[in-house]
């Protein structure tokens, strides 16, 4: 009974999947006709449906176009259908397609279509096919962008061309056209083939370039060179013409932001110029308006799009210029023209969210501009109405795209909240944290990953991340990330648990008791390497500041081999973590300088820092001189151990005339708790005092005495008025002395080693860094 109801079915698929077959073996004839037949039965067939434009590719129809197109004197029409159908394979959206097309040679012979001199309707097809392949991220065109871009270009440049047929007679336009490019043949215009057009498919040609150039600025080296062949003029030419508001220009100035936009993308030089730049009023120099207006003035366009594309333009400019005044005076336009898109508009609301989160991105003052429009108000609205629509159970909503519109909602108030305390207060007092928290265990990876980043800036505020998000319930759901199935999910949740791990935050107690550290050891022990540093930064925190008993449980539960390993290892990252997970280690108590002797031995401690205190970081060096400053903060016998280690005192004293201030200042605090008295006259206190003296401490010191930084002064001035005292100390005792204990012969003491800091502790602790 079923295979009688089946049977139908199956023999119908197969009398289809036939005749397919035998329309792409058709190609091969060697009638025209035919062929021509063929062609238009295969683009009808697959024009709108993916499924057959991938049966076609299986079929192997593309080397048998292409055979088709390269045929010397073939018929314009044939040719013409055939590119029909690369367009429509092209503009299937599946990458797998789009590579095929790519390795047998397609885009060679696109570009050969736009050429100057090509027919404009295959020319037409060709730029459709091009834009179509070139929204896949990794789609290249490397053998064919020397010919591309100035075919582009020349298509571009004939917007002047088409400025003029709108105010001529239909009769009249057609003529001009003709003799003006074939005039432009020459400069790598195309001209009319055998398919007449009109100004309206010059318009569509030269948006369909504009738009094609956009998709090939994907590097700088690309960017610069578009830019030295013209493009700059082209595309303001775009953006400035007449009747702004006319339907016939619109998409023209469109795909002119677009472009402008994509060379500004964060490139600092072109982004410059394009501020400088000046656009031709029409009457003269004294006409001349600046780029930047022109932009301002499309951003209040009626037309939403418009305003849209103005405002990315503005925004890739904005983001990279230095001038506080020119960022000001951008955002100042976009970001409320941003909020009436998100509050008023349907436009996508994706691009438009992740515009505002671009122009907001390290820039505290246009984040505070955001905030002061509105913009965390508009944010929260659209956030929660998606909320709604997402809970309603509604089964036609399309839940993928409902979840990526969340994340770049949660991305963009993540980047609005990370700097100013004022903006995180905000976003709190609108009841987001709540929300934030309860998306931390949302069903969506993509949705806990963005969440996650709203949580961390907004816990790099003390007050929040030591009140209210602990209040709201933040740390039950975060642990629950660290177990995440999703590795780049456990990666922002280590990220995020970070603010939460340091001194003086009361849910690290608690974390502590429900097993993070297991956590983050499983973190750490993970393949990835980013997760792994992450998890170990995290750790590193949490011994900032914390009892001895909890860095003494996390050095045994990383395990002190591992850390050895890491800081001889070549990995920077691992030794930079591995260096400030031992200063703080053995800062602030004895028990903690004890448990890594015992662990070391002091050899082995010395051989550590020896390692790095040769480092060409800047942080690692600071951080292995903290070590030292913070192990003789401890006790005298601490200090003691310094005097056998020459090389080590070398590398203080030498590193005191460093560019760096913080390797600077670092060296000074070991001096400072070298020689600080803290038990009286004590014979090995006279005894480091003479070693450095004896190696120039003195001279080095007032060598610097005069930096710029107010506090390497202070501390200089204390470290030399302590040095004084040593000397007068050293003095007194020759008087009562007959043997001269400072005359002695230091490089017999000195062998390799180094710990510091008595007049101060100095713990690694940093909140999260992006």
């Amino acid at each position: 009974m079923s295979s009688a109801t089946t049977a139908p079915s199956t023999t119908s698929n197969s009398n289809i999947l036939e005749r397919h077959r035998n329309l792409s073996q058709k190609l091969t004839s060697t009638n025209p006709v035919e062929v021509h037949d063929t062609l238009c039965d295969i683009k009808n067939a697959i024009i709108g449906s993916n499924s057959k434009k991938k049966l076609y590719c299986q079929l192997d129809i593309i080397p048998k176009i292409l055979s088709i197109l390269a045929t010397p004197d073939i018929d314009t029409q044939i040719r013409i259908q055939a590119t029909n159908i690369i367009s429509s394979l092209s503009h299937c959206k599946q990458l797998e397609v789009a590579r095929t097309l790519v390795q047998y040679g397609v885009i060679d012979t696109l570009v050969s279509f736009i050429a100057p001199g090509s027919d404009t309707v295959l020319m037409t097809s060709a730029l459709r096919a091009l834009k179509a392949l070139f929204v896949f991220k990794g789609i290249q065109v490397y053998e064919s962008i020397s010919s591309l871009v100035p075919y582009l270009l020349s298509i571009i440049s004939n917007i002047n061309l088409l400025c003029a047929e709108t105010t001529t007679t239909a009769a009249a336009t057609h003529s001009a056209a003709t003799d003006n490019i074939t005039t432009a043949v020459t400069k790598g215009g195309g001209r009319q083939g055998s398919s007449s057009s009109g100004s309206e498919s010059w318009g569509l040609r030269i948006e369909l370039a504009a738009l094609v150039l956009a998709k090939v600025c994907n590097s700088e080296a690309r960017q610069v060179a578009i830019i030295n062949l013209g493009a700059v003029n082209s595309l303001v030419g775009l953006i400035s013409v007449k009747d702004r508001e006319s339907s016939n220009y619109l998409k023209l100035r469109i795909a002119g932001c677009k472009a402008l936009s994509s060379l500004a993308y964060e490139n600092a030089e072109i982004a410059q110029n394009l501020m400088i730049y000046s656009v031709n009023g029409g009457g003269g120099a004294a006409s001349n308006v600046p780029l930047l207006d022109v932009l301002l003035e499309l951003i209040k366009s009626t037309n939403e799009e418009l305003r849209l594309n103005a405002a990315r333009c503005l925004t890739n400019i904005c983001h990279m210029v230095d001038s506080q005044d020119i960022q000001e005076k951008i955002s100042l336009a976009v970001i409320p023209a941003l909020i009436k898109l998100i509050k008023y508009t349907d436009v996508d609301i994706n691009q438009v969210v992740q515009i505002f989160g671009y122009i907001c991105h390290d820039r505290e003052p246009i984040q505070m501009i955001a905030v002061n429009n509105g913009g965390l108000e508009a944010l929260n609205q659209y956030l929660r109405k998606l909320d709604e629509i997402e809970s309603s159970g509604d089964v036609f909503i399309n839940s993928d795209t409902i979840a990526e519109k969340i994340k770049n909602i949660l991305l963009t108030t993540g980047t609005i909240t990370s700097s100013h305390e004022e903006c995180r207060r905000k976003a709190e007092s609108l009841g987001m944290a709540s929300m934030f928290i309860n998306k931390l265990e949302h069903k969506d990876p993509r949705i806990r990953t963005a969440s996650c980043l709203c949580i961390r800036s907004l816990s790099r505020s003390s007050d929040l991340s030591r009140t209210k998000l602990p209040e709201a319930g933040v740390l039950d759901p975060l642990l629950k990330l660290l177990d995440d199935p999703i590795e780049d999910v456990r990666a922002m949740g280590v990220d995020t648990l970070t603010n939460f791990m340091q001194g003086g935050n009361p849910l690290r107690k608690v974390a502590v008791e429900k097993g993070v550290i297991n956590k983050l050891i499983q973190s750490l022990n993970s393949s990835n390497m980013q997760l792994s540093k992450k998890a170990l930064f995290t750790l590193k925190n949490m011994m900032c500041n914390s009892e001895t008993e909890l860095k003494v449980k996390i050095m045994e539960t990383v395990g002190y081999d591992r850390i050895k390993d890491y800081v001889y290892g070549k990995d920077k990252d691992f030794q930079n973590l591995s260096a400030q997970v031992i200063r703080n280690m053995v800062c602030g108590s004895a028990e903690g300088v004890e448990a890594v002797l015992n662990a070391y031995a002091e050899s082995g401690l010395m051989d550590i820092i020896q390692i790095l205190i040769t480092s060409k970081s800047d942080t690692i060096l600071t951080d292995s001189f903290y070590i030292i400053t913070n192990i003789a903060a401890i006790d005298e016998k601490y200090r003691d151990v310094f005097i056998r280690y020459r090389s080590i005192l070398e590398a203080v004293l030498d590193n005191l005339s460093h560019p760096s201030y913080e390797v600077k200042l670092a060296c000074v605090w070991c001096i400072n708790n070298l020689t600080w008295n803290s038990n009286g006259n004590s014979t090995g206190l006279l005894k480091r005092a003479a070693i450095l003296c004896g190696m120039g401490v003195r001279e080095k010191l007032e060598a610097i005495q005069n930096e710029l930084e107010l506090d390497v002064n202070d501390q200089v001035k204390a470290t030399l008025d302590q040095i004084s005292q040593l000397e007068s100390l050293q003095k007194s005792v020759r008087d009562d002395m007959s043997g001269d204990i400072f005359n002695l012969d230091d490089s017999q003491d000195c062998c390799d080693e180094g710990p510091s800091i008595a007049s101060g502790l100095h713990n690694e602790d940093r909140m999260d860094q992006e």
